[in-house]
């Protein structure tokens, strides 16, 4: 048998840098303005791909070296907006985290400190901080939904029954505590007050206002559920949501998403990378 000649695998820039235009063809773009106007593009368009092709067992090259110059975070920025992929964990992933315990309310907090610096102190509306909003945010996500979807979840589930587990005995019993006295001393009280919301004798004829000394713990649970829904959805319509504008379908997996909902991307990469990272 013969030697056997190693395979070689050349970048993108080294092909290009070695590309020669035959003097005997026929380009029409030889020796114009055009024809360095475009190895100027390809050039630019190369500097963006790495020095190095694809390798199957082990990565040790920086796919993003032309953003070598920005600090860590930046790069990962640029490069998620020139490639076009997420270079972060999924929200959800994150989250699970949370759960975990494999980051703390303190990771958070130390993390918000740093990012919102003297703002962090701020009133919000004279409620609370403005970090302990984001944190609230970032610990209690909201859950999104359509219309339809909220309707359902209302309907056939215990959300307006039952505070979410991972709600504190002390915060649930502090809501039902502070509703039950809201109810009892201003509501119920026979003096006109700009408190009294229009949706208030729906609910109490729903929940039977007349036994009302008779309810239990759970039925006041239930009460304060259904009004702080209420209270969202009284503010939900004082806000003017500027419809937003559709975004143009490039590929199926854009239309996939649109749709259904689900990211085609999401669950092809893990395959993806697996193959190629994996042992051959």
């Amino acid at each position: 048998m013969g030697k056997v000649r190693p395979c070689t695998v050349s970048s993108p820039k080294r092909q290009l840098k070695a590309a020669r235009v035959n003097p005997n063809g026929n380009s029409t773009l030889q020796g114009t303005a055009d024809l360095a106007a475009l190895r100027a593009k390809l050039e630019h368009a190369a500097h963006l791909l790495p020095q190095q092709g694809p390798i199957g067992v082990f990565i040790h090259h920086n796919t993003l070296h032309a953003f070598e110059h920005q600090t860590f975070e930046d790069g990962l920025l640029s490069g998620s907006a020139v490639f076009g992929n997420e270079p972060y964990l999924l929200e959800d992933k994150y989250r699970d985290e949370v759960s975990r315990g494999r980051i703390l309310s303190s990771d958070l907090r130390g993390a918000l400190e740093r990012e919102l610096g003297a703002r962090a102190r701020q009133s919000v509306a004279g409620l609370c901080t403005v970090i302990d909003l984001r944190l609230g945010m970032l610990e209690h996500p909201l859950r999104l939904g359509t219309r339809t979807e909220l309707e359902w979840l209302m309907a056939e589930t215990d959300a307006l029954h039952r505070t979410r587990s991972d709600v504190s005995e002390v915060s649930r019993k502090n809501l039902i505590n502070a509703t039950r006295q809201w109810v009892m001393r201003r509501l119920r009280a026979n003096v006109p007050d700009p408190e009294h919301p229009a949706w208030i004798g729906e609910l109490f004829a729903h929940f039977g206002e007349k036994r009302i000394e008779d309810w239990t713990e759970a039925r006041w649970e239930a009460f304060m559920l259904s009004a702080l829904w209420e209270v969202c959805e009284a503010g939900a319509r004082l806000i003017d949501c500027p419809i937003p504008k559709p975004v143009e379908a490039v590929r199926h997996r854009d239309l996939l998403l649109a749709a259904a909902g689900v990211d085609s991307d999401v669950m092809v990469n893990g395959h993806t990378f697996g193959a190629v990272n994996g042992p051959h």
